[in-house]
């Protein structure tokens, strides 16, 4: 399709049916043009903090909501999470992510963990993100060889390259105005420049730039004092 525009109301055509119809995809590409994928904060503070279950293999995910790829994420309570036994002999690196999943039998954005592989010096399992999965990561959690508890967590939130801030796409290029502004008070300033000390201006009107009174002044001159 070469051109498409939304969102109008639909009529019922000469067919019986509707003729305007659309998606969830097509709202999720219409809000996305405005809005980053991130999480959401209340008052500077970012939500879906990750915290560990005291001596358990567990995490827990505070309230709070997501924005991903133009879908709405919202979780109103704790969320606990289970994570896998820990590997007799190698740490490994779990990660807690907002997924997206936009296959026909999944449709859905939840919290989950997503494991990582166990080694003797572990990553962190990659996140996926194509035309299907979008997945942000709230937080590492490491799991340190034959443990019965998580062992450390590590803030993701605010990591741009994973999760970050919902912010706005919609910039006003300030610094092409501000170019544009300090030309013109450039050519303004030659202007002057050319005219001070009394140089005369077509029509009787001499402009004078200093900070002591003119002399001789005349009707119509006009003088700018520098000493204020």
């Amino acid at each position: 399709m070469a051109e498409e525009s939304s969102f109008f109301d639909s009529l019922i055509g000469s067919n019986g049916k509707l003729d305007r119809e659309y998606n969830a995809e097509q709202y999720a590409t219409y809000f996305k043009q405005f809005l980053t994928s991130g999480i959401y904060h209340k008052n500077n503070k970012p939500s879906l903090l990750v915290l560990e279950q005291p001596n358990e293999l567990k995490t827990k995910v505070e309230a709070g909501a997501a924005y991903v790829e133009g879908y709405m994420y919202r979780n109103t309570d704790n969320i606990i999470l289970t994570h896998a036994a820990a590997h007799s002999t190698n740490p490994r690196i779990d990660r807690i992510v907002v997924r997206l999943d936009r296959a026909e039998s999944s449709r859905y954005i939840k919290v989950m963990v997503k494991q990582g592989t166990p080694a003797t010096t572990p990553v962190p399992p990659a996140l996926t993100r194509n035309n299907i999965v979008y997945e942000l990561s709230l937080a590492q959690v490491l799991i340190n060889a034959a443990s019965t508890k998580v062992n450390k967590i590590t803030d993701e939130r605010l990591d741009e390259s994973v999760c970050g801030l919902v912010s706005s796409l919609i910039t006003i290029p300030t610094d092409m105005f501000k170019k544009e502004f300090d030309t013109f008070m450039a050519q303004v300033r030659d202007w002057f420049a050319a005219a001070q000390q009394n140089a005369y201006v077509t029509g009787g009107m001499n402009i004078s730039i200093a900070s002591t009174t003119p002399s001789n002044p005349k009707k119509n001159d006009l003088w700018i004092d520098t000493g204020k």
